[in-house]
């Protein structure tokens, strides 16, 4: 018959977090576990509420089902869980059958994934490599606190040491959504200095530097910044009639440094394909005056206006006299390079938006 050894408790966690950790429950056949001896469990098992990533805690344990353990080494393992700053409690029990650890999560230990604003000197997936390489804990997702957290921002610190730059990290949760966590370098500043587009037309200059002009000198972020370039050169090429446009996906330079801040390049190519004209455009769906109206603000032949000046120029004309809810119908004749339009009234309530060629 089995019999109770004497419970024993043990802080897994930093002083300042409520914490124990059980000793062990044994039958008498089995000595009092102690550093010196072993123990060979035949399966290791979380113990732990929904929600928590039990793949993730088997992996920080880092403890092998079928081999000799220590208690040292079971300590040892409890220690790197605590470290995470995920659980308020833990503890554990041992049986000729199992080591079972028990988990009983933080309240600030929600999991969110992870974003990486401006570590320029990285792609994503190899610096998410190297801080699970640097932190065992790291797989992509951290709380916004705990000391899994301190220690992504201390190897992302050191990361950047050994490149030369003396750096400052900030956690933060994002703007964008409650599941993600924003880490971001907020000294030195990483700004944003040219963007360069290969393959850009010269006729397109000006509303390229104007749209790049926003840009400049501006803090830069990976996401924000590479998508607003290629959406935003797209726009430019398929407002001006190159509705075969394409940009690659912007490259970011490696960072260049001065005595304060780093800058960063960003380069995408653009081909812009053929430009298209305006064969027509059919007003007959709007009443007889109002088509009279039309006409006058409007040109309706072909090679007039690029869509964005075409698009303001229906809206003007038709907000003059009260019927500014409507939309467009494009319809893109691939070979001959020409679209017409055709503009129909839209229900009440609704507004002008050109249909996607």
């Amino acid at each position: 018959m089995r019999e109770r050894l004497h419970a024993c408790r043990r802080r897994w966690l930093p002083a300042f977090l409520p914490v124990c950790a059980a000793c062990l429950v044994w039958g008498v056949v089995w000595p009092a576990l102690s550093i010196a001896q072993s123990y060979v469990p035949r399966t290791i098992l979380i113990d732990a509420p929904p929600g928590v990533d039990t793949a993730q805690a088997l992996r920080i344990l880092n403890l092998t089902a079928g081999a000799e353990l220590t208690e040292q080494q079971i300590e040892a393992a409890l220690g790197r869980l605590a470290d995470t700053g995920l659980f308020s409690e833990i503890s554990y029990t041992v049986s000729p059958a199992a080591l079972i650890v028990k988990l009983t999560p933080s309240a600030s230990s929600v999991l969110r994934r992870v974003r990486l604003a401006n570590f320029a000197w990285w792609q994503p997936v190899q610096l998410d490599s190297l801080l699970e390489a640097a932190v065992p804990g790291y797989h992509g997702r951290l709380p916004l606190m705990g000391t899994l957290t301190d220690q992504v921002k201390a190897a992302l610190v050191a990361l950047l040491k050994a490149k030369g730059v003396q750096a400052e990290v900030e956690v933060r949760q994002s703007a964008r959504s409650d599941s993600l966590v924003t880490l971001r370098i907020i000294r030195p500043s990483i700004l944003v200095d040219q963007v360069i587009l290969p393959g850009s037309l010269p006729e397109l200059r000006e509303p390229i530097k104007r749209f790049t002009d926003t840009l400049y000198n501006a803090d830069f972020d990976s996401d924000r910044d590479v998508l607003s370039v290629h959406d935003n050169v797209m726009k430019i090429y398929r407002d001006a009639g190159y509705l075969d446009v394409a940009v690659t996906t912007p490259e970011v330079s490696t960072p260049k440094g001065d005595l304060f801040n780093y800058a960063v390049d960003l380069t995408a190519t653009v081909q812009p394909g053929a430009l298209y004209h305006m064969a027509s455009l059919d007003v007959s769906a709007l009443p007889a005056e109002e088509q009279t109206a039309l006409a006058r603000e409007v040109p309706t032949t072909p090679d007039t206006v690029d869509n964005e000046q075409l698009w303001s120029a229906i809206g003007h004309a038709l907000s003059q006299f009260g019927n500014a809810h409507f939309h467009l119908v494009a319809k893109k004749d691939q070979g001959n390079h020409t679209v017409t339009l055709q503009i129909l009234p839209s229900a009440a309530g609704s507004s002008m938006s050109p249909a996607t060629m």
